[in-house]
């Protein structure tokens, strides 16, 4: 049952200078008795338009001022096909359950995760409504899973933000990922204004992607974009996830 929610709608122009068009969003938030949090975002346009739709909430099971070095005693699972760009079993084989360990972290191109997943789905259709990400936090017992009818998931871990001390944006080290990147104009402050900085949080956001393209809304036609996050405390050592 729902307790709460809200509306936001807006209407924007699209094309050069404006002049092409009009983009319409409209975002539902909603917050369930299960501790759920539910956003439901549409989308349609006058004209052809490729786009994309992804949050940028970062999160830390741990708290949100508990910084990277809570962030490494994550574990999480990613729902993502076997057939992908990535090899089983490599850095990016996230598909059971993985601690975020601090080398971890810095042996993925570009110190941390900022990759876009293909989600498995037991169907032909890859826009059916299906779990995405699990992802948990043992010393705290927190967890949190999200479910969604997207094909795609982006894994960030705020590898683009400072460290305590340094300016708020850090410029990219290493080589970068073949995936376009989130992008912060400056550093995102979580509860409380508390500053994120450099593997403070982490970010699953379902993306309407298939094959890494964007995906291409047509006149007269609606994108609905469904996300669940679904936050809980482990209540017995069995429903822990393992790790391999």
């Amino acid at each position: 049952m729902e307790r709460y929610f809200q509306v936001m709608t807006n209407v924007a122009r699209i094309g050069p200078n404006g002049r092409m068009g009009h983009l319409m969003v409209q975002a539902r938030y909603s917050w369930t008795d299960e501790n759920q949090l539910c956003v439901e975002i549409r989308l349609s346009s006058t004209e052809a338009i490729a786009l994309d739709v992804v949050n940028r909430c970062l999160v830390n099971l741990a708290g949100h001022g508990a910084g990277s070095k809570k962030l490494t005693d994550h574990i999480v699972a990613i729902n993502a096909e076997e057939e992908n760009s990535t090899k089983v079993g490599s850095i990016f084989d996230l598909r059971f359950p993985t601690r975020l360990t601090k080398g971890r972290l810095y042996r993925v191109p570009g110190g941390g995760y900022d990759h876009d997943f293909p989600i498995a789905s037991s169907t032909s259709d890859r826009w059916c409504h299906r779990l995405h990400a699990r992802v948990e936090h043992p010393e705290s017992g927190r967890f949190l899973e999200v479910s969604s009818n997207q094909p795609s998931l982006r894994f960030y871990t705020a590898n683009d933000l400072s460290e305590v001390g340094s300016p708020s944006i850090r410029s990219p080290v290493g080589p970068r990922p073949r995936c376009s990147r989130l992008v912060f104009s400056e550093a995102p402050r979580m509860k409380g204004g508390v500053i994120c900085r450099r593997h403070g949080g982490f970010l699953l956001a379902p993306r309407p992607l298939e094959d890494g393209r964007p995906f291409l809304l047509l006149p007269g036609r609606v994108l609905l974009h469904e996300t669940i996050y679904c936050f809980g405390t482990l209540s017995t050592p069995q429903k822990r996830l393992t790790m391999l």
